[in-house]
């Protein structure tokens, strides 16, 4: 009840909001998150979760669904497959990278919600975002712990120009 309080009061004052899920709030609060999805900008969420809202599904049926409940943007990450993100009815699709280092993936997703959205304040475009947010939870995973190597900006922004993997768009 608190988290429908919160939402629709930032709603009411115009206040974009960012969310990210937890797998327990998928599973127990399924019907509270459905209602909140209508005054999201953005939600962030991994395929298991996506599938524990909408039932199982491609990267682009996922984004679709969960679309359908209101949320402008989704992202939803995909462990060492990548990440996809829907908006404006063009899936993004990003592959990690060939060659890295997994340690631990604790915070991995806090990593890739906290640098895209980072990126959509700095009103950056989005595949932009996908390149920060990726590189940031890529960082993340290489090291144990969930805030070890979390990337500077300045750190960041410089690999996002030299990143140069392909971004995949496809119209939804």
């Amino acid at each position: 009840q608190t988290l429908k309080k919160v939402v629709q009061l930032a709603s009411n004052k115009g206040i974009k909001i960012a969310f990210n899920p937890s797998s327990y709030q998928c599973e127990e609060g399924k019907g509270v998150l459905m209602s909140v999805l209508k005054h999201l900008e953005v939600l962030v969420l991994n395929k298991e979760e996506a599938e524990l809202l909408v039932g199982k599904g491609n990267m682009k049926e996922l984004t679709k669904k969960l679309h359908l409940y209101g949320p402008k943007i989704i992202c939803v990450t995909n462990g060492g497959k990548g990440a996809s993100c829907w908006y404006k009815d063009v899936l993004y699709s990003i592959a990690p990278k060939k060659k890295r280092k997994v340690v631990e993936t604790t915070g991995a997703g806090d990593a890739f919600a906290s640098a895209f959205v980072a990126g959509l304040a700095y009103k950056k475009p989005i595949e932009f975002c996908l390149r920060l947010a990726v590189l940031n939870a890529e960082s993340v995973v290489a090291h144990h712990g969930a805030k070890n190597d979390l990337l500077t900006k300045r750190k960041v922004w410089a690999l996002v120009a030299k990143d140069k993997r392909p971004i995949r768009k496809e119209k939804a």
